[in-house]
Order: C-alpha cells, then structure tokens, then sequence
C-alpha cells in the first residue's frame, strides 16, 4: 500500500496492509522459530508515523476502523482503543497467532503459510543432498556442505538462507541444475551453457534468464568457502567459476608454453598441414601429430580439440611449471623461462577440461620437476593442495616462501587491511582479518599443507601475505 498523505484508501486496502505488517513481523518473531511465544505481535501505532498521517482524513479513518473490526470479527487479529478514544484512535493493534487463525490470515493475503515454504524447500534440499552424495565431480562435496547449512538455516532459525527464495519454482529449477552438474556434460567434462539448459529445462535460454544469477550465487558461496576468502573480490570471474563445474558458453582455452607434443585421433575434422597456427609435424595411425615446441612465447588449445588428444608427450625437458596468474605466466615466459621448461597457465581453478589437460601433461614426463608458483596467501595454498591431490602428487611450491615474504616485505599486504585506500579500519574488517587468520591458524594443523607451515607461521606472526603481481614489479 502506497502511504500517500493526500489518498483515499479502501476498507479491503487497509485490511491487506495491517496483515501484511503483522504477518512480516511474525515471520521475523522467536515465536515463529520457536513454535510458541507469549509476547503478542503488534503494531503500535504511535511508531506507525505515516499510517497514521492517513488517518487524519475522515474517510480513511472510518475505513481504517472498519477494517480493524471485520478482522477482529474473523478472528485474525485484536486492537486496543487510545483511552478516552474509542471509535476514533487506535493505540495497537496484534496478530492472533493460533493456526486457525493465521490460517485465515494467509487465507485473505493469498500467501502461502511461510511454514510450509520452509518445510518444502527443507524436503528439496534432503532430497538433493541424498542425490549428490556418493558423487565425486569436482566440487561436489562443497556443494553439499553448502546445502547442509542452508537446511540447519531452515530448521534452526526458520529463515530461507540465500540465494534460496520463497518462490518454491524458482528453488526447484537451482536444485535441478545443482543435482544436474556432474551429469549433463558432454564427452571431455564440459558442456555449453544453452545446451545445458536445453537438457535440463528444455529450453535453451531458460538457465541464463531464469537460474544463472542464484546459480552463480550458489557456486560463488562454494567457492569462498573452499578457498577461506574473506572478502567479496575474490577474483574469480562467473565464467571462471561456471568452468570449474565444466559449464562454458564458449570451448575453454589452455594456455602453455615448451617442448610438447600432442597425437590427435583419427576423428580429428582437420586433414591439411596446419591446424590453426600450429604445423603439423607428420601423421599416425592414430590420426596428426602437432608439435608447439615452436610457439616459444606461447601455445593455445582449446577443449574442443584437447577431446581428439589420444597422447602427449613432453621431450627436452627438466621442469614443469604451472602459474596461477595470467600476468605473471606471461612474464615469466617472455622473460624468465627456460629452454628446458614447460610453463603451464594454471588460473587458480581445476575445471574438469584443466584437471584432464594437467595430469596428461605430468603424466607425459615421468622424471620431471613439477612446480607451482601462486600468491602467498590462504587460496594459494588451497590452489596448491588441489593441485597436488588431483594432478600430481609430486608438485613443489616455487616461490610460495618466507624468503620470497622477506624479499619483496616492501610490497606485502597486511592481512586485515582492506581498507587501504581510504586509511581507516571498520569492525567488520577486524572480523574479516581474525576470520582470516583462523582459517590459516587451522592449516598449522594440517599435514597436507606442512610444505607451507614456515611460511604460514611467518604469516601469523607477521599479518602480512603477498599477491604474486607484485613480485613481477621490481623484475621487469
């Protein structure tokens, strides 16, 4: 209802706007977590300014009254009189909360009972939780953790956790997609996004009008809980994030730098002599051979063909060396890079198109040195233990130190200290900062990060971590 001081408003308007009121304030109430409560819901008019400036008008008074009467006939609320008032002003009003009557309640707003939404998203969410369990796609288990926390929100505190609504449709098509993500993609972990959502919708541009934003909500949620991020930039982009479960609108694009080799199959579409920029250096049985040790300052190839790729093979080489940073692969390999070094691209995510691209690589060069080079901070640690749990159990930090902390102190980032630009410091930074430390705290325990335990308790004792750009400043 529009609170306009100058309108004239119907008995049927100020019905609708006292229950809504008072049924918003009983959602938000102890007695709707708690099942029972002895404290009234009210509305108490003296802090109800601009209702009560309507009722100055004479007609909307009798109208206002009138309403408050009907209700109180059917049973859904009760209102008190000013002393020396009567039929005139009213101090309060309340919601009569036995299910009768907050069933008519409902009844008369055309809502649904809050109650039921809860329970029925509680049942969706029991039934997803059931459907992914026992799956092992990439980020499955986060996802159900995730969905754990937001069933303990509906049960415990009777409140719908984001990106999660009232609207049960708009809840159904998210689960849909999240039971749908280690299913609908095509041969080589990844699928586009329409035809994903033509699988699953029927529809091909369901998902990105309907679903995409509580979507990559979802996901984003995931994903900062995995990586211990504190604060909203994560860095990492929506498609960035839709990759690592293998959704893309477009074929994913690795990039790579030294002396490799790829053997494609016999299905491979192309037959000349160039594949795209790429000389091809003879033919198989098996279908051509593409040889990138030539692409000296870097080599692509996308999804698309890494599906054709039947072997590789790495040949002149002593180190392999994935970055987590774009900027800083570059440099490294227009700058830094050996003539025996491959130097892969990493991004800081394992996307299932990544993961099968990384292991063929490490699995190519059995006596190979495997290093990882990413920021010195919570998610770079967490990039590396990924790495080392499903590529190669075999990889090495590279300058992940606290020599590295040490060296370039000068260019370190003080934990907590978000807000550097404008000099001052909030609570909520505080409660980030303390958030952080506990996360890094909890690693000193871990024995899968024991290669970083120097330079975590360096970090703790300092409140300082280091963003691997900076390290590229002072060398380029």
């Amino acid at each position: 209802m529009k609170l306009d001081n100058d309108g004239v408003f119907t008995q049927s308007e100020y019905e609708t706007e006292i229950l809504s009121r008072l049924i918003e304030k009983y959602e938000r109430s102890a007695g709707f977590r708690e099942g029972s409560s002895t404290r009234r819901i009210l509305l108490v008019m003296d802090k109800e300014p601009k209702l009560c400036k309507t009722l100055e008008d004479p007609d909307n008074n009798r109208c206002f009254a009138a309403s408050l009467r009907d209700l109180e006939d059917k049973g859904i609320v009760g209102f008190q009189w000013v002393r020396y008032e009567k039929n005139n002003l009213v101090d309060r009003i309340w919601l009569i909360t036995e299910p009768q009557a907050l069933e008519k309640t409902y009844q008369m707003l055309g809502r649904r009972p809050q109650i039921k939404i809860l329970d029925e998203l509680q049942a969706m969410i029991s039934e997803t939780i059931d459907h992914l369990q026992g799956r092992e796609a990439a980020g499955i288990s986060g996802i159900i953790d995730f969905l754990v926390d937001c069933r303990e929100v509906l049960t415990n505190k009777k409140r719908i956790p984001a990106p999660f609504s009232d609207d049960i449709q708009s809840d159904r098509d998210l689960l849909k997609f999240v039971e749908g993500l280690d299913s609908v993609s095509d041969d080589g972990g990844e699928i586009m996004e329409r035809i994903m959502s033509s699988r699953l919708y029927g529809d091909s541009k369901y998902y990105e009008k309907n679903v995409k934003s509580k979507a990559l909500a979802l996901l984003r949620s995931v994903y900062k809980s995995s990586m211990g991020s504190t604060s909203e930039q994560d860095g990492v982009s929506c498609d960035e994030l839709m990759q690592q479960y293998g959704i893309t609108r477009w074929p994913e694009i690795l990039q790579f730098t030294g002396n490799i080799r790829v053997k494609l199959d016999g299905d491979h579409p192309v037959d000349d002599k160039l594949i795209g920029d790429h000389l091809v250096d003879g033919h198989s049985v098996d279908g051509q051979l593409i040889d990138y040790s030539s692409q000296q300052f870097g080599a692509y190839m996308n999804s698309l063909t890494l599906r054709h790729v039947t072997a590789v093979e790495v040949f002149e080489t002593k180190r392999l060396i994935f970055i987590e940073n774009l900027a800083n692969y570059i440099w490294y390999v227009s700058t830094k890079r050996k003539s025996d070094e491959v130097v892969i691209w990493h991004g800081g995510f394992l996307s299932p198109v990544r993961e099968k691209w990384f292991r063929m690589l490490c699995e190519a060069g059995e006596k190979l040195k495997i290093f990882h080079w990413s920021d010195i901070d919570l998610g770079g640690f967490r990039i590396f233990a990924m790495l080392r749990e499903k590529v190669a159990q075999s990889v090495m930090p590279m300058k992940m130190d606290v020599a590295t902390l040490k060296q370039y102190s000068d260019r370190t980032i003080p934990i907590g200290d978000d807000s550097a630009d404008t000099g001052k410091s909030s609570q909520a930074d505080s409660g980030r900062s303390d958030q952080y430390l506990a996360s890094l705290s909890k690693l000193m325990d871990d024995p899968e990060y024991e290669v970083f335990h120097d330079v975590i308790k360096y970090m703790l004792e300092n409140h300082v971590k280091l963003e691997q750009e900076q390290e590229t400043l002072c060398c380029s």
